[in-house]
C-alpha cells in the first residue's frame, strides 16, 4: 500500500492543472470519507447519528475512577465507540482517528 504522500504524488501526476497543496488534497480525502461514512457505514449498520453521539455523551460521566490521564479519555472513548459500532473495521477505526485529529487541528491552529 503506498504511502499517503505517494498517493498524493500520483495524484498530481494524474491531475497536473491541479493547485491542491498536500494539505487540502488531504481535507478532500477526509471529506469524502467522512461522507462515505456517514452515507455508507451508518446506514449499512443502521445506527442513529444522534442517539451515539448521546450514548457517548451518557457513558463518559459515569467513568468509576477519579484520577486519570489523557489515555484513560482515549480508552473510554475507544472503549465506548467500539461498544456501540461493534466490530469496528480498521478503515473505520482509521477514519476515527483522522476524524480525532483533525478536530484537534481546528482548536490547537494545526489545521
Amino acid at each position: 500500500m503506498a504511502t499517503l504522500e505517494t498517493q498524493y504524488q500520483n495524484y498530481l501526476k494524474e491531475n497536473p492543472t491541479s493547485k491542491l497543496t498536500y494539505d487540502e488534497w488531504m481535507e478532500q480525502i477526509w471529506t469524502s470519507r467522512i461522507t462515505n461514512f456517514k452515507n455508507q457505514n451508518l446506514i449499512e449498520r443502521e445506527i442513529d447519528f444522534k442517539k451515539t453521539l448521546t450514548d457517548i455523551s451518557t457513558r463518559l460521566p459515569t467513568v468509576q475512577y477519579d484520577n486519570g490521564d489523557i489515555s484513560d479519555i482515549g480508552n473510554e472513548i475507544g472503549y465506548t465507540i467500539g461498544s456501540i459500532l461493534e466490530n469496528m473495521t480498521q478503515e473505520e477505526i482509521g477514519d476515527f482517528i483522522r476524524g480525532f485529529r483533525h478536530g484537534v487541528s481546528l482548536t490547537n491552529g494545526t489545521h
